[in-house]
Parts: structure tokens; sequence; C-alpha cells
């Protein structure tokens, strides 16, 4: 989970800062000084992205031939600038709906998916591919469970709030501040200590909400993942929440509080998010008109 995280965070940066240079003027050389570049990046990633599949036990022959149909790319571009740009779009920037709206069905927790093959056959860009990784891994219960557990508590229905991971000061105090009477299933918390992150799942709210908790200074960042829209009026008044309707299956959000107040803020959160029982009311008051 740590090399995963150090990883994710070096991609992200290769992909924005290595090669994205708008200084480039377009002479002869410029094509292959930036095709270099690109060539340079393809390698650098296919390493990483190896890395991360050997620590999941996935096969990575389909991640060198990924990376090898890139490199295979960059060398028909002649090294034309205008086509070695189109290539950093397509092959390393770019990032499908179509794609993320299938990651987003597929990679839930408590499901019974657990394959990423089809997936990582999917993907036609490094952003791609990270995402799916990530979605996977964030989403997945069992990679929680795997870790060290630290505490473990039940709430006032019975299910486990465990605290996993490395011991951490913040990880700890929202351990300790998690309500047990906030109706929930089973949430597991992921503490990191290398990257300074906590990662959360919550069964029952919103069907399976993820949550990952990046801690900087006296800031904290909380991005969200609600995969089921149980209720819409409720998830639209979530902090930091991008916006659903009738037709929306699942959402995300983000936010930044400070750290004295983040506790208590992840907590409204997730005792914010609709539970199947939410969906019940609704429908039964609409029957009722």
């Amino acid at each position: 989970m740590e090399i995963f995280f150090l990883l994710d965070a070096k991609i992200k940066w290769e992909l924005y800062n290595g090669v994205h240079d708008e200084n480039f003027i377009e002479r002869d050389d410029d094509g292959i000084k930036y095709g270099d570049k690109l060539f340079r990046l393809a390698n650098e990633c296919e390493k990483d992205f190896i890395r991360i599949a050997k620590c999941l036990n996935i096969d990575f022959t389909l991640i060198h031939d990924f990376f090898e149909t890139i490199r295979i790319e960059i060398i028909n571009s002649n090294y034309k600038m205008d086509v070695l740009k189109d290539i950093y779009r397509r092959r390393f920037y770019d990032m499908s709906d179509k794609l993320i709206d299938e990651v987003k069905s597929t990679c839930i927790g408590y499901v019974m998916f657990r394959g990423i093959t089809g997936l990582i056959n999917k993907c036609n860009s490094v952003n791609e591919m990270l995402h799916v990784f990530h979605s996977y891994i964030v989403n997945n219960e069992y990679f929680y469970e795997s870790m060290p557990k630290l505490k473990s508590k039940a709430n006032t229905n019975g299910y486990d709030i465990v605290l996993y991971g490395a011991p951490k000061e913040e990880a700890d105090g929202l351990y300790n501040g998690f309500p047990l009477d906030l109706d929930c299933g089973d949430t597991d918390i992921l503490s990191l200590s290398k990257t300074n992150k906590i990662l959360v799942m919550v069964r029952d709210r919103g069907h399976a909400l993820t949550l990952e908790i990046d801690i900087e200074k006296d800031k904290v960042w909380v991005k969200y993942f609600i995969p089921k829209i149980c209720n819409v009026n409720m998830v639209n008044k979530l902090k930091g929440v991008r916006k659903v309707d009738g037709n929306s299956k699942s959402t995300t959000g983000e936010f930044c509080v400070s750290k004295s107040q983040f506790v208590s803020e992840v907590i409204d959160l997730i005792g914010g998010v609709p539970m199947d029982t939410d969906m019940e009311i609704i429908s039964k008051y609409n029957k009722t008109l």
C-alpha cells in the first residue's frame, strides 16, 4: 500500500511536469528532444507500474505490451512535433469518460469483483491505467484487512470499526472519535505513515463509501467516492460533492479542512451519506403522493 501511493505520486509528477513543456519552439531538432523525453517517460512509467503489479501479484506482461505499443508509436512518428504532442495527449494524459464510468461501477467495496486485467486491457493512456490501479486498491476491503490491526471496537449495531496500518496521531483521533451510535456497517480505517495518508471504507453508506485523506501540516484534504446514490437530495448537501441528479449512479467529492476540525468534518460527511433505507423512505413518500 505504501509503495503504491509513493509510486502514484511519482507517476503523476512525471506525467504533468516531466514532459509537458509549453516552451518548446518548433525547430527541426525539437521533435527529437521531445520524442526522447516521451520515450524515457514511457520507460520510467513502465518500471513503476511493473513494481506495482508485482506487489499485487498481477501479471505484468500486459503492462509491458502497453508501453511497447507507446514506444512504437513514438518511433513511427518520425519525431514530428505535432504527432508527438498528440501521442502525449492520447497515450499519457487523456482520460476516457466511458472508462471512468466503468471503473466506478466495477471497483466497489464488498462486491464479488476482484479482477483488474479486463480494465487494464481497456486503458489507452498512462493516466487511465493509474486510475484503474488506484480505484482497484482503494475500493478493495481485502487490502485493508490484510494490514496489521491496531485497534477494534463494535458499534451499537454490532459492526466492527477497525484501525489498521501504522500508528499515526490523526488516524488514532479519527478512530477514537468515530461514534458508536453512527448507523453504518463495518468500517475500516487504514493509516499509512510514509505517505501521510488515511484510507477509510464504510459499509452501507452509499453501499461502500471510501475516503482518501491526505494530511499536509495544518491542513487535511478529504476526497471521497460514493458508489451508489440512494438519495439525491441528501447527497447534494454533502460538503464538496460533485452534484448529482436522478440519473446519477455514483459521485465523488473533495474538500479541505483544518487539522483540528477534520475528525468532526469526516464524521459529519459519513453521517450525511445516504443508506438504502433513505432510498426506501423517499420511495414510500413519493408513492403516497
